[in-house]
Protein backbone atom coordinates (compact mmCIF):
# COMPACT_ATOMS: atom_id res chain seq x y z
CA UNK A 1 0.00 0.00 0.00
CA UNK A 2 1.34 3.09 -0.94
CA UNK A 3 1.48 6.26 1.56
CA UNK A 4 -0.83 9.32 0.73
CA UNK A 5 0.96 12.55 1.56
CA UNK A 6 -1.28 14.92 2.39
CA UNK A 7 0.61 17.94 1.29
CA UNK A 8 0.86 16.59 -2.29
CA UNK A 9 -0.62 18.20 -5.46
CA UNK A 10 -3.01 15.39 -6.07
CA UNK A 11 -3.78 14.90 -2.54
CA UNK A 12 -5.06 18.66 -1.99
CA UNK A 13 -7.16 18.79 -5.28
CA UNK A 14 -9.14 15.57 -4.24
CA UNK A 15 -9.50 17.21 -1.02
CA UNK A 16 -10.94 20.16 -2.27
CA UNK A 17 -12.83 18.47 -4.57
CA UNK A 18 -14.70 16.19 -1.80
CA UNK A 19 -15.12 18.99 0.68
CA UNK A 20 -18.76 19.26 0.29
CA UNK A 21 -19.33 15.97 0.45
CA UNK A 22 -17.70 16.26 4.18
CA UNK A 23 -20.24 18.79 5.03
CA UNK A 24 -22.98 17.19 3.91
CA UNK A 25 -22.12 14.65 5.81
CA UNK A 26 -22.45 15.90 9.30
CA UNK A 27 -18.62 15.04 9.69
CA UNK A 28 -17.54 19.09 9.14
CA UNK A 29 -19.66 21.99 9.32
CA UNK A 30 -19.74 25.66 7.59
CA UNK A 31 -18.70 28.44 9.82
CA UNK A 32 -22.57 29.57 9.95
CA UNK A 33 -23.12 26.31 11.39
CA UNK A 34 -20.64 26.89 14.11
CA UNK A 35 -21.37 30.39 14.55
CA UNK A 36 -24.99 28.89 14.97
CA UNK A 37 -23.80 26.26 17.31
CA UNK A 38 -21.39 28.88 19.48
CA UNK A 39 -24.50 31.04 19.60
CA UNK A 40 -26.77 28.39 21.00
CA UNK A 41 -24.19 27.30 23.57
CA UNK A 42 -23.80 31.10 24.70
CA UNK A 43 -27.30 31.25 25.12
CA UNK A 44 -27.30 27.83 27.22
CA UNK A 45 -24.17 29.59 29.44
CA UNK A 46 -26.02 32.43 30.63
CA UNK A 47 -28.69 30.63 31.37
CA UNK A 48 -26.82 27.85 33.85
CA UNK A 49 -25.20 30.96 35.20
CA UNK A 50 -28.50 32.67 35.67
CA UNK A 51 -29.45 29.64 37.73
CA UNK A 52 -26.76 29.23 39.86
CA UNK A 53 -23.91 27.54 38.08
CA UNK A 54 -20.66 28.97 37.08
CA UNK A 55 -20.46 27.86 33.77
CA UNK A 56 -18.02 28.96 31.39
CA UNK A 57 -18.51 30.09 27.57
CA UNK A 58 -17.80 28.37 25.10
CA UNK A 59 -14.91 29.08 22.75
CA UNK A 60 -15.11 30.21 19.55
CA UNK A 61 -15.24 26.75 17.90
CA UNK A 62 -18.31 25.84 20.35
CA UNK A 63 -16.38 23.25 22.97
CA UNK A 64 -16.89 24.12 26.60
CA UNK A 65 -14.09 23.82 28.41
CA UNK A 66 -13.99 22.34 31.79
CA UNK A 67 -10.78 23.09 33.62
CA UNK A 68 -9.26 20.95 37.25
CA UNK A 69 -10.15 24.87 38.66
CA UNK A 70 -13.84 24.30 37.82
CA UNK A 71 -16.13 24.61 40.70
CA UNK A 72 -19.21 22.99 39.58
CA UNK A 73 -20.71 19.59 39.69
CA UNK A 74 -22.76 18.17 37.37
CA UNK A 75 -23.79 15.68 40.15
CA UNK A 76 -25.18 18.40 42.07
CA UNK A 77 -28.96 19.45 42.20
CA UNK A 78 -28.60 23.03 41.57
CA UNK A 79 -26.39 22.17 38.40
CA UNK A 80 -29.11 18.94 37.61
CA UNK A 81 -32.10 21.55 38.06
CA UNK A 82 -30.04 24.21 35.72
CA UNK A 83 -29.15 21.92 33.08
CA UNK A 84 -32.92 20.52 33.02
CA UNK A 85 -34.06 24.21 32.21
CA UNK A 86 -31.61 25.15 30.45
CA UNK A 87 -30.76 22.22 27.63
CA UNK A 88 -33.78 23.42 25.91
CA UNK A 89 -32.31 26.22 24.50
CA UNK A 90 -30.11 23.41 22.55
CA UNK A 91 -32.11 21.32 20.75
CA UNK A 92 -29.32 19.24 19.45
CA UNK A 93 -28.56 18.42 23.41
CA UNK A 94 -30.86 15.33 23.26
Amino acid sequence: MQAVDPGSTQFRSAEKACASLAVASGFEHTSAQIQEHVKVLLAVAECMRAHGVDFPDPNSAGAIIVTNGSQWNPDSPTFRAASKICNRLNPGSG
